[in-house]
């Protein structure tokens, strides 16, 4: 009963002897478990980056706004956050601005030693009162401003108010980049003129 109980256990007991002991007995072949447990542990790494690539895009930078402005807690945006709106969880409310254009800028994200040659904006937003006339606007600056740009999508060509768009993306090239900051613009002439952001993902490609 003793000798039943124990074989049972047997895996349980080699792995731990192989595991805690510097010297395991030689009968117990830990250089075999030790040589598993490292695959296992490559593939378990292996499949973590093939989850965060989508077409060959590797995300840098996932922000939902769940727990606050996260990465754009910057000094002099025009932004209040809200724990839920229009049945998102997370959201951020970019508005209030001088003359109808208000901004949320990100804090500087680090690219030393980055590989990344390209980098695409994913974000999702929902417009309130905004008229044709007015844009929302999605500016970018690379290593502290050596390069710039922007993208700008017109209320009257597209987009329309009280929806949500999901997965907008804007892509740029930005070889040799050692840091990376955007904004967000809202264009507007009132001060009704809002935009409400749910998720912002910043993606590197090779």
């Amino acid at each position: 009963g003793v000798y039943a109980r124990v074989s049972a256990q047997y895996d349980w007991i080699r792995k731990n002897v192989c595991e805690g002991s510097s010297a395991p007995p030689a009968s117990f072949e830990c250089d075999s478990i030790i040589a598993k447990a490292s695959r296992t542990q490559d593939l378990i790494v292996e499949r973590t980056q093939d989850l965060s690539r989508e077409g060959g895009w590797i995300a840098i930078i996932e922000e939902d706004f769940t727990t606050g402005y996260g990465l754009f807690n910057h000094h002099g945006n025009d932004a209040k956050h809200y724990t839920s709106a229009m049945n998102r969880v997370g959201v951020v409310r970019i508005a209030d601005g001088e003359g109808g254009s208000s901004a949320l800028k990100s804090n500087q994200v680090s690219l030393e030693n980055s590989p990344f040659t390209k980098f695409k904006i994913n974000f999702s937003f929902y417009a309130i009162e905004m008229e044709h006339s007015d844009s929302l606007c999605l500016d970018y600056e690379i290593s502290n401003g050596a390069i710039t740009g922007e993208r700008c999508w017109s209320s009257l060509h597209a987009f329309e108010n009280s929806r949500w768009y999901n997965d907008k993306s804007f892509e740029f090239a930005a070889p040799n980049a050692h840091s990376l900051s955007i904004r967000f613009r809202v264009k507007g002439d009132d001060s009704e003129d809002d935009v409400l952001l749910d998720s912002v993902t910043i993606y590197g490609q090779i």
